[in-house]
Order: structure tokens, then sequence, then C-alpha cells
């Protein structure tokens, strides 16, 4: 058998991902659905030019970013570093915490199953730290609160005494939806809900998306622990993976310590970053980016601010600045007076005899070919610099349309008709895309003052515009390309003439 030489190119390439396999694993930061940085508010207008950014930091369960100080924050003006920065740690370690346990008691159980689930959560509440707030509910065919937020753990560990599988149904869901709105009645930031089940859902009158929305916009995460190691079901797995939270197969001591430990890894801590800002309040709007560098984690978050102009700006110089400032008053000053000097040396050659081209009371004559041409330019001036507003026939969208460029209905042309629309593959929406690639409820585009703005609904892989990752709502313009999933459209829209 022959044997094909290698070639100096193939070792090269084989040598490449070999290093790309040895740093991949340092160099690129554990999925999460939640973010590790996130700014929560900015002060621009207290004590401009000095900007206070507050940043909200989480860790995961490796890292929980206790000593994170000014050499792990990076802060850019319009991709302009900031070259000094301080960084405070504002929230508390003794701030409360919160905790919503939601117990499956329904008849899908096994009894040693619920044997299980009773002994884990019994042991869950006795490794709690002190002063650890527990909310407890049971679920079957009704959700049913066992006890609100008490810190008492032996009338927690007597709510469980006596509780048995019954009911048809099984409402999971809802026993989440009546924990995030329990949560939502107590101050603080540090809250979680965990639910204990096999993970079946029957009979809830709530989507798994609205779940996931409630969660993201309170910032709760959500746990689920599972008896045994197959009984996970995709959809719970999507709302832990989508809310920050995790799901754990098996129930014993030492995996109750790991479900702790993931959830009081999940706790969000906020600091405020200070420093003396570069820009001049304008009143034009500036990108304001922070990055998170410790350890492996990298991630960053951007907010656009507008810093107000100010009627009043006044600061007192420095003795140096005053004194630049007199001597170039001073400068001007003779400047001034060598002007005068020569205007009046130049009257003396006035001729008196010379006829004056203004006289008080007679219009001054322009020759009529040069008159037109002047009134033309002023007519062409304001036409070109006039400022378009959305009321404007220019500006404002007479019909709008996306065109399939790539997927199962390549070609096909979707008329905009209504102030908002829907995409996904549920049969709902208004336009239905048939990709294994695209969530339910995928994105959504709503027409506001005569534009288009294009939503992403909290989707499995992601919207795409011009193929950046679609972060916020943004507007749409004419021949933007959105991708979702395997599919590929294109927003056309025209103008009113």
């Amino acid at each position: 058998m022959n044997k094909r030489p290698v070639s100096g190119n193939s070792w090269l390439l084989a040598g490449a991902f070999a290093l790309a396999a040895l740093f991949l694993p340092w160099s690129a930061s554990p999925l999460l659905s939640k973010p590790y940085i996130a700014i929560t508010g900015v002060d621009a207008d207290t004590d401009f030019p000095t900007i206070h950014v507050t940043v909200s930091i989480t860790g995961n369960s490796r890292q929980k970013l206790d000593d994170l100080n000014e050499e792990h924050l990076y802060l850019y003006e319009d991709g302009y570093r900031v070259n000094y920065i301080n960084v405070k740690k504002l929230s508390d370690r003794a701030e409360p915490v919160y905790l919503a346990l939601a117990m499956d008691s329904s008849r899908s159980l096994r009894a040693k199953d619920m044997g299980k689930i009773k002994k884990t959560v019994a042991e869950f509440i006795d490794n709690l730290p002190p002063g650890t707030m527990v909310a407890l509910y049971r679920f079957n065919d009704e959700v049913k609160l066992l006890s609100a937020f008490t810190g008492d753990r032996a009338l927690l560990k007597k709510a469980l005494e006596g509780l048995n599988t019954h009911g048809r149904r099984t409402q999971l869901l809802n026993s989440i939806f009546d924990s995030l709105e329990l949560l939502g009645r107590v101050e603080g930031s540090r809250k979680a809900v965990v639910v204990f089940t096999d993970g079946m859902d029957e009979g809830s009158s709530i989507e798994t998306g609205d779940i996931i929305s409630i969660a993201r916009e309170r910032g709760v995460p959500v746990f689920f622990n599972y008896p045994g190691e197959k009984t996970a079901v995709h959809s719970l797995n999507r709302i832990a993976r989508m809310t920050g939270g995790k799901t754990l197969a098996g129930m014993s001591g030492e995996r109750v310590k790991r479900l702790q430990g993931w959830v009081f890894g999940s706790f969000s801590d906020l600091y405020d970053v200070r420093y003396k800002s570069a820009l001049s309040n304008d009143g034009k709007p500036h990108l304001l980016e922070v990055r998170l560098k410790y350890d492996t984690l990298r991630d960053r978050d951007t907010r656009q601010i507008v810093l107000k102009r100010r009627l009043l700006d006044v600061s007192f110089p420095s003795l140096y600045q005053f004194l630049i400032i007199l001597m170039v008053l001073l400068m001007l000053a003779i400047l001034a007076l060598l002007l005068v000097f020569f205007i009046r040396r130049g009257n003396r050659y006035f001729r008196p005899n010379a006829v004056p081209t203004f006289m008080p009371g007679v219009a001054p004559s322009r020759e009529p070919r040069i008159s037109r041409v002047i009134d033309e330019d002023l007519r062409s001036r304001e036409i070109r610099d006039r400022v378009l507003t959305p009321q404007d026939p220019e500006y404002v969208y007479s019909k709008a349309w996306l065109v399939q460029k790539d997927g199962p209905e390549m070609g096909k042309k979707f008329p905009v008709f209504w102030e908002e629309i829907s995409i996904g593959r549920d049969d709902e929406n208004t336009i239905v895309v048939k990709d294994e690639a695209v969530s339910l409820k995928h994105v959504k585009i709503k027409e506001m003052k005569g534009a288009y703005y294009i939503f992403d609904l909290a989707s499995d892989n992601g919207t795409f515009l011009n193929d950046n990752k679609l972060l916020r709502p943004k507007p749409l313009y004419d021949w933007d390309e959105i991708r979702i999933g395997r599919t590929l459209f294109i927003f056309r829209g025209s103008k009113i003439t």
C-alpha cells in the first residue's frame, strides 16, 4: 500500500488544532443565560464630570468573586478606555436570602420518590445558613402554600409531616408562578426558586415562555432537583438555563450540598464604579461599556447615556488658569487698541468727494441676474438643510415586508400589515417558520412612530441582525438581514414619496 506523504501545511494545520484544543477551555467562560455583569444604573447628573455606574456582578459555583477590585473591571467611553476608576461594593452579604421551595405531591410520583423528596427538603432546610427566609409550597391538582416566609426550621419541617401523594394532575408551572409572585412581594435581590419534582407537568394554566420572561425580568433563578437520573424534561431544563438556574438529578446528602452551593452562588452583588468622564455634556448619546475579566470569566455590558446640556456650568479656575485668562484678555485689549488706531489713521486719507455706497433711507440696488442667483441659492439651502422629523413623508414607511432569502420557503414574500407581528415555529405566530432551530415564539417586529423595531422573545438560539446578536430592541432599515435559526429574512420597506 502506498503511503501518502505528509506535507508541511498538514503538520502546521494539525499543530494549530492541537493549540486550539489546549487553550480553548481556558479562554471561554461557562455558558450561562444569566449574565456575569450587567449595568443596572448610571448617574451622570449629580456630580458631573464624575459619573457613577452601578453594576450587578454574579459569579458561578466555582468562582465567588469575593476579592473583585479595579484590576478586574475595564470601562470604556465611546470605545476609549478610562484609565482610572474606583470600585466600591454596595451590596451587603448580611442582606437576607429569600427561597421559595416547591414540592411535587402528585400521584405521578412513586411512593419511594415522594419519601426521597420529603427527606431531601428536610435536609435542605437543616443545612441553610442562619437568617435564610423560606416559603414552602406543595402542588398536585392545585398549588397550596404550606408556610409563608419564615426562618423557623422546626415550623417548616412540621409542615412536611403528613404530606402524601394525591390528585390526578401536576400543576408544576403554576407552582413556579406562585413562587415568583410571592418573592416579588419582598424587598432585596437575593432570591431563588427551588423545585423538587419528577419533571411532569399536567394541568398548568401558564406556559414555559411566561415563566422565563417573569423570572428574567425579576432576576430570580429557578433550580430543579429530580429524584431519578432520567426524569428531567426539556422544557424544565430550558427554564433553568434561561433564568440562570440549574437542574440536578438524584437526591442525597452530597447532592443537597451541591444544590445549595449553586443556589447561593447565583446571587448577584452590586458595585459602584466611579470615574471622571472625558465627555462633554453636549446632549448627544454616548456608548458606555463595562468589561469583566476575572480568572476565566469574561463578560461585558453596554449602556447608552445622554449627558444633559447645562445652562449654567460655572466652575472657578485655579490661579494658573486665572493668570492665563488675564494674559489672553490683555492681549485682546492691545489688539483692539491697535485696530482703533489704524482705523482712525486711515480716516485721514478718506476722500470727501467719494460717492458713498450706502445712504440712509435708500435701499441698495442689485443687478437683476445676481439677485436671482442669490435667491435660488437661499431656497436650495433651505431644502437641503431641512431636518427630517417622524412626521415628514420622507421618514415614514408606507409599507414594509419580509423576504425569505434562505430557509424552507426561500423567496417567499411576507407583507407586514399590522403594527406588531410575531415570527416563530408555533402556528399562532403571524409568520410560521418550519425550522427546528427556531423557537416557538422567536422574535417580533413592532411599528413605533413610523419606524419598525425588532425584539428577541428570549429565543433559544438567539436572533442575529446583520450578523450581530440582538441583545436589545433595535430599529430596522431597508435591506437589513434577520437570521433566526437556519432561516434568513431580508427586511424591505418603501417610503412615501
